[in-house]
């Protein structure tokens, strides 16, 4: 990665602490004014360093938008689903870069795989749509979209890993989906269900680690030459 990017990403964790900390001592209005700018820095550095492999940057851009989307109303379904599609774009982009990336390799995807993928999506449907019937009404047969993508996208970066010779960058971006799981399905919870202290910073935390490291590994990926 060239300087400024280094320098954003510096910015990234400055910023990060500071929002986290207000998180942590349940400042909503200063948690609110800075929530967005740990996206945004890390938005730049990625854009500096891959201008030219836009669904990479548009990742971090789509998921700033989602953020703030979930600034104006808390438990509110309209602003929820306004999130869902940015995110979801968001993911998507990720998924079809990770797909090119497939692609490029000359690698053999095992059929296998492609119906792993698709009977994981359907029993992860099957048992999430009760809850997200709970929370979005006639909404959540929509949302039901989105946790399955999450982890057919996620399954994808270990194939790109497989793909070429077991790099660790792909590893960065599976990890990455993993807390990305984790902090969007405790938002789901602290929100819909039951109010948990300082949920905020776990929600937060999470989701920032979740956005570097898929962020940086897709970015690696291609600025090392493994995966262009």
């Amino acid at each position: 990665m060239q300087v400024p990017s280094i320098v954003l990403l510096v910015l990234v964790l400055i910023s990060s602490v500071i929002h986290l900390y207000f998180c942590w001592v349940e400042n909503e209005k200063l948690r609110k004014i800075t929530k967005a700018f740990p996206i945004v820095f890390l938005t730049a550095a990625i854009f500096i360093a891959v201008p030219k492999y836009p669904l990479i940057w548009l990742f971090p851009l789509l998921s700033l938008f989602g953020d703030i989307a979930l600034l104006f109303k808390k438990k509110s379904i309209f602003f929820f689903l306004i999130a869902f599609i940015f995110f979801l774009g968001a993911h998507i982009c990720n998924f079809n870069e990770l797909t090119i990336m497939l692609v490029r390799s000359d690698t053999t995807i095992p059929t296998l795989s492609y119906v792993i993928f698709g009977i994981s999506s359907v029993l992860i449907v099957v048992f999430i749509f009760p809850i997200t019937r709970k929370v979005a009404g006639k909404y959540g047969i929509i949302a039901n979209i989105y946790f399955p993508v999450l982890i057919v996208v996620g399954a994808t970066s270990l194939l790109v890993t497989a793909a070429y010779a077991n790099s660790y960058q792909g590893l960065l971006v599976a990890l990455g989906y993993v807390f990305f799981i984790f902090s969007d399905a405790f938002l789901i919870y602290s929100n819909f269900f039951k109010d948990v202290k300082r949920h905020d910073f776990y929600v937060m935390s999470t989701y920032i680690i979740a956005e570097v490291l898929i962020s940086v590994g897709l970015t690696m990926l291609v600025t090392m030459g493994i995966a262009i």
